[in-house]
């Protein structure tokens, strides 16, 4: 199965998820957007808590669950933007995955109590931009996986 996202409205991800678990398996997401914004929403999947109105995360208290994502053999790409984006305390696990052709960066993770795993999984040719002559874009120079606060584990993985 393919999930294809493209739409005019700017910054918008194909999969956010802030609160509870989401399980994907075997399904293909293509992501595009209007916007630049690679910290706000321009990425096919966000994994992040619910902010308040200062921008601070809020953090799940029982019996919320905080933002869990598990991905299995899920074909990831965003045209405009990141691939995967876990911060402010979110949590993924990528098994089997292949993570490719992205604006920017492959995987972000980024704020105190992120973590992403990544097994067996190919994060390939990401970071290229996309500048246009109608619009803005991201530009070229991002990488496979960033890892700027967290925990990244990364075992039997292809990044390049």
């Amino acid at each position: 199965a393919t999930l294809v996202h493209k739409t005019s409205h700017p910054n918008e991800p194909v999969v956010r998820v802030i609160q509870g678990a989401l399980h994907l398996r075997n399904i293909m997401l293509v992501h595009d957007c209007f916007g630049t914004d690679i910290w706000n929403g321009n990425s096919a999947v966000q994994i992040q808590p619910p902010l308040d109105r200062n921008d601070i995360p809020v953090h799940a208290t029982y019996p919320s669950s905080p933002p869990i994502a598990l991905f299995d053999g899920v074909d990831i790409k965003s045209v405009s933007g990141r691939g995967v984006v876990v911060i402010d305390g979110g949590f993924a696990k990528i098994k089997k995955c292949y993570v490719h052709d992205c604006a920017a960066t492959g995987v972000y993770v980024g704020g105190p109590g992120s973590e992403a795993t990544m097994i067996d999984s190919d994060i390939i040719r990401n970071g290229h931009g996309n500048k246009s002559a109608r619009r803005e874009g991201i530009g070229r120079g991002h990488s496979g996986v960033y890892l700027e606060q967290g925990v990244s584990t990364l075992t039997e993985c292809n990044v390049s």
